[in-house]
């Protein structure tokens, strides 16, 4: 152990401590970018430069020979953390195509995981700046500088978190006793990971499927904050509704996930179970909806995201009931955000009722 080499080591360190700060916070909005461009939905990315204390530990362990600060890997080191396992790998090759890797140091430790072996292990790169990036002038004091990328799903980062506060990082560590809990633990975090992964998987398909299941069995498509937010992104009576009153398009998406949640509840209140009905009330009253909207001047609503069109359909639907009672405790107790300034509920209500009475004797007389 060469501890004069390591006190020039440590000396060299504090006279570029400033350098490896800056280094930190660039390589760390440099991998932001890059996965923002490359369309990753990340939990973090975080970034550290270690301190002193720890880097002198680590050069003075026993069987540890460095000859310059540079031969430390992991002074400067960063966690990406990942929302599903399987975009892991994903991150792997933005970051391998994005610097320098240092193989011979890196490792994927997750291939070292032993059958029996507690939790999950990340895999670690060791990067530098690539050429091009070098050439730069801003980037051109990086050079030869490395660090450590960190890359672990967020349950992956959960067990080795929890792992790390309870001390134990080894299984011989663990009590005999402990080992079976341990076990399950990891297996059940295991589990969850690939079940996220799975119902990502199926979301999605069922999101790109939708419009063929639309036209051939929309009875079956039970509604929920996904099969809804889907209707509404291509039904063409919506879009025409809420494009000719409130200049609303489906180029122009946006659906607040509160008046969402609301919207599902209302529908579920009035009974339509299914996109199949909703679409049959839909073509059965559009012309009530239009008629309600010149009631409610739009410029008189709070809030206009798009799907509208189906408070309108709601409010219609519970004046069809004529009950007073009912028409008050509705627009009272949901999120419609035709009414967010209502203070006179009851005179909304007979309104309401009245409105569609009279277009109904209207349509008879047709």
């Amino acid at each position: 152990m060469n501890r004069q080499q390591n006190t020039v080591i440590l000396k060299d360190y504090e006279s570029k401590r400033d350098l490896l700060e800056d280094y930190a916070q660039e390589v760390q909005s440099i991998i932001e970018d890059i996965l923002e461009v490359n369309s990753i939905h990340f939990h973090s990315v975080s970034c550290r430069v270690k301190e002193k204390d720890s880097l002198a530990k680590k050069i003075n362990k026993l069987g540890k020979s460095y000859q310059s600060l540079e031969d430390v890997t992991d002074v400067v080191g960063f966690r990406i953390i990942t929302y599903f396992s399987e975009d892991v790998d994903i991150v792997a090759d933005i970051i391998n195509s994005e610097f320098v890797i240092d193989n011979q140091n890196s490792i994927d430790k997750r291939a070292s995981l032993d059958p029996d072996r507690f939790g999950y292990l990340s895999l670690h790169y060791i990067i530098e700046l690539p050429e091009q990036r070098l050439q730069l002038t801003e980037y051109r004091k990086f050079s030869k500088i490395k660090a450590e990328i960190q890359i672990r799903s967020i349950l992956q980062h959960t067990w080795a978190e929890i792992e790390h506060d309870l001390g134990y990082k080894v299984k011989e560590q663990i009590p005999y006793e402990f080992r079976r809990s341990f076990s399950r633990i990891a297996g059940l975090l295991e589990v969850a990971d690939l079940e996220f992964a799975r119902l990502r998987s199926e979301l999605a398909d069922f999101e790109k499927n939708f419009a063929l299941l639309l036209q051939e069995s929309p009875y079956t498509i039970n509604i929920n904050e996904v099969s809804l937010q889907q209707f509404l992104k291509i039904d063409p009576t919506i879009n025409k509704i809420e494009e000719e009153h409130f200049n609303i398009s489906f180029d122009d998406y946006v659906l607040d996930d509160i008046v969402l949640r609301s919207l599902v509840d209302q529908l579920h209140y009035l009974g339509i179970k299914n996109i199949g009905q909703l679409n049959d009330y839909l073509e059965q009253y559009k012309d009530f909806i239009n008629i309600f909207v010149q009631y409610t001047h739009p410029k008189e609503i709070h809030l206009k995201p798009l799907g509208v069109s189906l408070q309108y359909l709601c409010i219609i639907l519970i004046a069809k009931t004529q009950s007073l009672d009912k028409v008050i405790d509705f627009i009272n107790g949901y999120s419609n955000p035709l009414f967010n300034n209502t203070e006179n509920f009851e005179g909304e209500a007979r309104k309401l009722i009245d409105l569609f009475n009279q277009y109904s004797k209207s349509i008879l007389k047709q």
